[in-house]
């Protein structure tokens, strides 16, 4: 599963800004370990991995100063470079859907609408760190 925490903030209007943590639960797929199952487990420097879930967005209006509660659904890939056996650097694409949106990315009500579907994308580069085995 994941953790995370967005910011969207208005360019010219300061208080004009929602912020989201996302709660996902997921499941994951090996796309290199699919394509050359005769390669794994044994440690490969390259991985592709796809991953899709679903979970609970909860968006705080600077606005209005309002919690929304929405489901999302989300789906992603991540390459990721194994420097070590213990030790990765990944890139993740992951786009996102919420439903039962009442705010903008704004962090205002969207106007004619008591809510809505809304979707956005995140890209993020990190490092991976195994601690087991």
């Amino acid at each position: 599963g994941t953790y995370s925490n967005t910011t969207f903030k208005h360019k010219d209007v300061a208080n004009a800004s929602i912020n989201y943590n996302k709660l996902t639960a997921e499941a994951t797929f090996n796309v290199m370990e699919a394509l050359n199952p005769s390669a794994y487990p044994t440690s490969s420097a390259f991985q592709l991995v796809a991953h899709t879930g679903a979970g609970l967005n909860f968006g705080k209006s600077k606005v209005t100063d309002q919690t929304d509660m929405m489901a999302n659904f989300q789906v992603g890939i991540k390459p990721q470079y194994n420097i070590s056996n213990r030790i990765g650097v990944f890139l993740d694409g992951t786009y996102i859907m919420n439903f039962k949106q009442n705010y903008g990315f704004n962090g205002m009500s969207i106007p004619g609408e008591s809510e809505t579907t809304g979707s956005y994308v995140t890209g993020l580069i990190g490092v991976a760190i195994k601690l087991g085995r």
